[in-house]
């Protein structure tokens, strides 16, 4: 998909009246949104990315909680789980 924008934006760029070094600057634009764009879908989410609010429910594995995500915002239900536990009582 990426190298597919980055073909059809080179040939946007050859048939205008751009500069080739505006066409530089814009290719190597998109070459920094898709680094960007990359290192985002690589990341994984975890406890860390979220602000806990309040305790809803508490069990013998974990307890559950109310969060906000730290970059935008949202609020989400978390079920932080006790894994040790969850293995030793099968």
């Amino acid at each position: 998909m990426i190298d597919y924008l980055r073909n059809v934006l080179e040939k946007k760029l050859a048939d205008s009246e751009v500069s080739e070094e505006e066409q530089n600057n814009l290719l190597k634009h998109l070459e920094k949104k898709e680094t960007e764009y990359m290192r985002i879908q690589r990341h994984k989410m975890g406890a860390d990315d979220f602000e806990p609010l309040t305790m809803i429910g508490k069990g013998a594995f974990g307890e559950a909680r109310i969060c906000r995500e730290k970059t935008t915002g949202n609020v989400y239900a978390m079920k932080k789980l006790k894994k040790p536990e969850m293995l030793n009582r099968g």
